[in-house]
């Protein structure tokens, strides 16, 4: 009988040390599409303002852990100033770039890494170590701030072969509180979730936030010609669900459901198509509501909680459904997700989820074609403005245009400087 009781006790606390772990992330990479289906530079303007605390790239701030450890040398970044003999372009990064000038000189930037936010669940206090890898850009933004992050800030490198490992601290206690935002704040969304808080170094969150920019390829390509949109699925993976969005930027807007996408399938929306969602869209208030409850369906239904959805979903409002264009919003499958953006977690979770949504802006053939007959009519006077913070990538979009057909003059490049110098 003592055996049997001993061997009880003993299997009750092997039950009790087993620690469980739940680590659920969202998030959206964005780029800008040209009708020949290429991704398009200069993919690096924020959108929204970020808290102050939310450390950046290059910024001291960002490696006051590392320094410690004197895992970098942190330099002040200095101007690139090609000399007589280079070759290089001036760097175009007027706005709000999400890293400064000096790291954005000659580099190939047609993806903003929007907005991953990391959640963990845990029945017990514990220690965790979390590692994400960029193979194609780098990691520009984090809160908490890294325990280690490369490349090093130094002006002339390559934005390639981002990583970030952080060393975080599952609380089970309230003696720590995440740092004051504002409740209007794009930020603030994530933390309406139940996820337990964490504390990385001395700063304490609800999750891990971090942010990046780099180049790569998404599976999902789209082409278009007469006005005519091509989608097609170029990966081995089904795509769970997809959506073709427009909006006014007065206040209307609709949408159409893609579904699901099998792997290099293609589907074709003709111009009329496009045409009729453009002339039916409805009131503001009405589309947002539909077309919130059909992507919070698509996001739970892939695997967030109901919590988790609802805050991706307030978040990126004004990204998804009121930023004027044409848009395509696509789950991304497991396997896309894992090739962008691999992570690794010790211990490892009983559940790791991760839902990311491909945000991608499109220009029909036909826009582009608009576009550049008002630049060549208006030129420099040309109002910069109406692009919204897509005004860059377009601009070098049309700026190719006119070289395929052979039109493109010193003069109008001179001039597509100077458009791109005024984005506010």
């Amino acid at each position: 009988m003592n055996q049997v009781r001993i061997l009880g006790l003993a299997l009750l606390l092997s039950t009790q040390a087993y620690a469980k772990l739940t680590v659920h992330e969202w998030g959206t990479f964005t780029s800008l599409v040209g009708s020949d289906g290429k991704a398009q530079n200069g993919m690096y303007h924020e959108d929204e303002v970020l808290p102050d605390f939310v450390h950046n790239f290059g910024d001291p701030a960002t490696f006051k852990t590392a320094n410690r450890l004197n895992l970098f040398a942190w330099a002040p970044p200095q101007d690139p100033k090609p000399n007589s003999e280079s070759t290089l372009p001036a760097p175009r990064c007027p706005g709000h770039p999400k890293v400064p000038c000096d790291y954005l000189f000659d580099q190939m930037i047609t993806q903003k890494m929007e907005t991953p936010v990391v959640y963990f669940y845990s029945d017990v206090g514990q220690k965790v170590n979390f590692d994400v890898s960029f193979p194609g850009g780098i990691i520009s933004q984090s809160y908490p701030a890294a325990s280690l992050w490369t490349p090093k800030a130094i002006p002339g490198i390559e934005l390639k072969n981002g990583f970030a490992h952080y060393e975080v601290e599952i609380l089970k206690t309230t003696v720590a509180q995440p740092p004051f935002v504002e409740a209007s704040n794009i930020y603030s969304h994530a933390r309406n979730v139940g996820s337990d808080l964490i504390q990385v170094g001395h700063e304490t969150e609800k999750f891990i936030f971090y942010r990046g920019l780099g180049e790569f390829k998404t599976k999902l390509l789209t082409t278009s010609k007469n006005g005519n949109l091509q989608i097609r699925n170029n990966g081995s993976g089904q795509i769970p669900a997809a959506f073709l969005i427009y909006t006014d930027g007065k206040g209307h807007g609709d949408f159409i459901s893609l579904g699901k996408l099998a792997p290099q399938n293609q589907l074709s929306l003709n111009s009329r198509s496009i045409k009729n969602l453009k002339a039916t869209a409805y009131p503001h208030k009405a589309f947002l509501k539909t077309a919130s409850a059909e992507l919070f369906k698509s996001l739970t239904k892939a695997g967030l909680f109901a919590d988790e959805a609802k805050a991706m979903i307030d978040t990126w409002e004004n990204g998804y459904f009121k930023t004027p264009g044409l848009r395509i919003l696509y789950i991304l499958n497991n396997q896309e997700v894992e090739e962008i953006l691999p992570v690794q977690v010790s211990p490892r979770p009983d559940e790791l989820n991760r839902i990311f949504v491909g945000r991608i802006e499109l220009l029909l053939d036909t826009d582009e074609e608009r576009v550049l007959s008002q630049v060549l009519k208006f030129q420099s006077q040309y109002d910069v403005s109406q692009l919204g913070r897509m005004a860059q990538p377009i601009l070098l979009r049309i700026e190719e245009l006119a070289d395929s057909k052979g039109i493109l003059t010193k003069e109008l490049s001179e001039i597509i400087d100077l458009l791109i110098s005024k984005i506010p």
